[in-house]
Parts: structure tokens; C-alpha cells; sequence
């Protein structure tokens, strides 16, 4: 029997706990590299390439990039 479910219909049905409301907003701008992402500090290094899926408003992607001087970092999110 073939499986009947699309990757759309699943995304679709998902839905993001904490809300795109001002104060959730707020939250993901305001996060940092120093307080959200510190377990990563010590494997960034020049030249490497980071990807970030669920990036948010992109506060921390924007952060590793500048911990990484010479690499490269991409920020994924499915919302604008």
C-alpha cells in the first residue's frame, strides 16, 4: 500500500509552540551566540560552513557568522 501522506500535509499540521506573537518575537531577536548557541563555540573555526534550520529572525545564524570571521553560515526558516 502506498503511503498516502504528503511532506506538505505533515508540515501543515505541525504547529510552532511558542507562537509568532510580539513577545515570542522579541525572545528570538534578542537571542545570542553567548546564551543560545555557547555549545557550539568551541567547534566553530575559519572557513567552515554552518546551517542553521529553524533559524528564526536569524539572530543566532548572524552571530556565528561573526564568531567565524572566514566561513560561511545559512539560516533556514519556513516563516519570512
Amino acid at each position: 500500500m502506498e503511503d498516502q501522506t504528503t511532506p506538505s500535509a505533515v508540515v501543515n499540521d505541525e504547529n510552532y509552540t511558542i507562537g509568532y506573537g510580539d513577545g515570542a518575537l522579541a525572545w528570538m531577536k534578542a537571542r545570542t551566540v553567548e546564551q543560545h548557541g555557547a555549545f557550539m563555540l568551541p567547534w566553530l573555526k575559519n572557513h567552515l560552513s554552518l546551517l542553521d534550520c529553524v533559524c528564526g529572525t536569524g539572530s543566532l545564524p548572524v552571530g556565528f557568522a561573526r564568531r567565524l570571521g572566514i566561513g560561511r553560515v545559512v539560516g533556514l526558516d519556513r516563516e519570512p
